[in-house]
């Protein structure tokens, strides 16, 4: 849900700022996890299958991440919807 941009809410600036450290701090989380993938030679020991179940899930976590980022920035985008072109210039976006 996006929050509503009012005199009696929180400042735009603070909206957007905090949503945009999330944002990279996904980013980088993302980036993290892909230097972490699965590599075959510590799976096969364990049998025919493992590696690509390790692969597997590891997608799976990646690609949580990637829902996480996008739901971040539909927020954003959200709120930046709502600010006049004075407001976003003044904030960098």
């Amino acid at each position: 849900m996006i929050p509503t941009v009012h005199l009696n809410g929180s400042s735009p600036a603070t909206l957007v700022d905090g949503l945009q450290v999330a944002i990279n701090a996904v980013a980088v989380a993302i980036e993290t996890v892909q230097d972490a993938a699965p590599n075959a030679r510590d799976y096969y020991p364990q049998g025919d299958g493992a590696f690509i179940f390790a692969s597997r899930e590891h997608q799976v976590n990646a690609d949580a991440l990637h829902e996480i980022h996008a739901r971040l920035s539909a927020t954003l985008r959200g709120i930046v919807r709502q600010l006049p072109d004075a407001k976003r210039k003044e904030l960098g976006i």
